[in-house]
């Protein structure tokens, strides 16, 4: 198929993902958008089941690697899911 490793193992077999990317250029934003995301996660109570934060520019570009090749592999096994927005 794509030949991209999820990042998160999980058992079910019907997931849905949200990839939420923050920015900054200094160490006070950094760790304000750090806070801002934890507590949005809290606000979905039992909703996200697990997850994962990119460590480094390499496992952030896995993760977004992984994003932009779905749907060329939804394409392959014929289907057509194709929900993306930003804000």
């Amino acid at each position: 198929m794509i030949g991209t490793t999820n990042p998160i193992e999980s058992s079910e077999k019907d997931n849905v993902y949200m990839l939420i990317e923050c920015s900054s250029f200094d160490e006070p934003s950094k760790d304000m958008n750090e806070e801002k995301l934890m507590s949005f996660i809290e606000t979905l109570d039992d909703t996200v089941l697990d997850g994962v934060i990119a460590q480094d520019g390499n496992q952030n570009s896995q993760i977004w690697k992984l994003r932009e090749e779905l749907p060329v592999a939804y394409i392959e096994k014929g289907l057509c899911l194709k929900y993306d927005f930003s804000i």
